[in-house]
């Protein structure tokens, strides 16, 4: 089939073609003037910045709390006025509310007097998990603050990085399913005695957006390799929005460091609410809740992001004993939720990664889908994912080529502007240069790739499908995201012939950024070559 092509010129801006892009520009929400009466008012704002002295000295003037990479949190009444000094200043990146998030932990059960067989579900009792050392993969539990004083955690690798009260039991059962060692007490954990950080939320209800965007900054800092969130937002009104933006990038900044993040799927808490963000966002491994039977929990919410399912309903966990309230203070009881779940696939993923650190994020991400038992059918299902986590076909499982350059769902993950330093361009120089990744409608639906293009030059960007409905599409330096469309240069619409190509010109006298857009529509495995050269 011949090639369809397509050429514009850099500072023009071509609409090709029109459709959805699926893309998500940074939010720019500022308090209302006046509030009204029909609006709750949320007391604090997260305000994101170029960083900087001037950025932070105006900052401190304006009450503002660093979060990290440019981020503040500050009091509402103070937001406008701060946000209105960058934009003069032209250094503001994005501002939201400090919005509230909620544990996933369900309401607990009527009490259990078994001892549920969760573990032996997910890890085969013949293996014999990876001897843990100071250099051991190090978990970091974005949960509660759990209850370091509970015997299950005599001789365990487990601390905090914050003093903090013991508030709940969320911590405490999260740590202890991921990490509970071989101490003749209680339980074991998936990987008994895993190193784990528990990066401390205040409690179950009125977790903020700053408050979860430091802890995983100090997951981060304190060298996890892989990230568990036992908590979620409510879902915007916008679907191309985020409940928590700073969040967002803090986990963005996470997976450019090569740590996987893993939450809890969305749930529908007893008041009827539901709960879905980070676990919808790229990148996240998303794990449901079944129950003993390998059927999805009642509070599961049906969802095309989760990836996998394990146990979630009855499972045995410690708990501080002043949280046990089964009729059996001994420090353990049934509990339900999602937290559960995501906490074992956070400690099945380190496995792997003790096993194979050179794997990518992603590759990790691919082996515990690739392994997991088929729950309802061949393929994904929105209940369970792609099946019941399973750690011996996972470890077994072979993995996929890395998807290179991620994260990379916008410009301004590449361009410097939410994560810094900006992504090393492509550069043509006199050889073609040949890009091969994937993408998936829900976990990487865009790839962009900064591309040099030298002064009165032409690009030929030709792009080879080998799975999947895939789109092409080519921006300047000056666009922002790729919801820009008066600075997108040109775009081929989703198709699935084989091969197609566009030219981009610079005809300015000197060299040229160019971000090349590669976009799916809403179906996974879609993977393609990429191909740069000058004409």
């Amino acid at each position: 089939m011949a090639a369809l092509a397509a050429c514009a010129s850099i500072g023009a801006s071509t609409d090709v073609a029109r459709g959805s892009e699926l893309g998500a520009a940074a939010p720019l929400t500022l308090p209302p003037v006046a509030a009204t009466s029909r609006e709750p008012e949320t007391p604090r704002w997260i305000v994101g910045a170029r960083p900087g002295r001037a950025t932070a000295a105006l900052a401190r003037r304006y009450g503002g709390r660093p979060l990290g990479s440019g981020a503040y949190a500050l009091p509402r009444t103070h937001a406008r006025a701060f946000a209105g000094r960058l934009g003069e200043a032209g250094a503001l990146v994005y501002a939201e509310p400090d919005s509230v998030a909620s544990a996933a932990l369900a309401p607990p059960p009527d009490p259990l007097s078994g001892r549920a067989r969760w573990r032996d579900a997910v890890v085969d009792p013949v293996l014999d998990p990876p001897a843990v050392t100071a250099q051991s993969p190090l978990l970091g539990l974005i949960d509660s603050a759990l209850d370091l004083s509970h015997p299950e955690f005599q001789g365990a690798s487990v601390r905090r990085l914050r003093q903090t009260a013991v508030r709940d039991f969320g911590g405490t059962a999260t740590a202890s399913v991921a990490a509970a060692p071989a101490n003749g007490v209680g339980i074991l954990g998936i990987w008994p005695g895993m190193r784990v950080a528990n990066s401390p939320l205040p409690g179950a209800t009125g977790i903020s957006c700053s408050q979860v965007t430091r802890a995983i900054r100090d997951a981060v800092a304190a060298g996890a390799a892989v990230i568990a969130m036992g908590y979620g937002f409510e879902p915007t009104q916008d679907e191309a929005g985020s409940a928590c933006f700073s969040q967002y990038v803090a986990l963005q900044e996470a997976v450019r460091k090569g740590i996987l993040p893993v939450a809890s799927a969305g749930i529908t808490t007893s008041q009827g609410t539901e709960l879905d963000e980070p676990a919808s966002l790229p990148h996240v491994v998303s794990v449901a809740a079944v129950d003993a039977s390998l059927q999805p929990a009642s509070f599961m919410l049906a969802d095309p992001t989760i990836d996998l399912a394990a146990p979630g309903v009855g499972v045995v966990a410690a708990v501080p004993v002043g949280f046990d309230r089964d009729g059996t203070a001994d420090g353990y009881r049934a509990i339900s939720g999602t937290a559960l779940p995501s906490s074992m696939a956070a400690a099945a993923a380190a496995w792997l990664r003790a096993v194979e650190p050179s794997l990518s994020t992603d590759q990790i991400a691919a082996k515990l889908r690739g392994g997991a038992r088929d729950l309802a059918g061949p393929g994904h299902d929105d209940l369970t994912g792609y099946g019941f986590l399973r750690l011996a076909e996972a470890l077994a499982a072979d993995p996929p080529e890395a998807d290179p350059r991620e994260p990379n769902e916008d410009i301004g993950w590449v361009s410097g502007r939410h994560l810094r330093p900006a992504q090393r361009s492509v550069r043509l120089g006199g050889r073609v240069q040949a890009i091969t990744a994937t993408l998936d409608g829900y976990d990487d639906p865009h790839d962009v790739y900064p591309v040099r293009v030298g002064a009165r030059d032409v690009m030929r960007i030709s792009l080879r499908r080998h799975e999947g409905v895939i789109g092409l599409g080519a921006y300047d330096q000056s666009a922002a995201d790729i919801q820009d469309r008066r600075r997108r240069l040109a775009r081929l619409g989703a198709r699935a012939a084989k091969t197609e190509s566009l030219q981009v010109r610079n005809p300015r006298s000197r060299a040229r950024t160019v971000y090349v857009h590669v976009y799916g529509v809403r179906e996974r495995g879609a993977r393609y070559t990429l191909r740069l050269a000058r004409r």
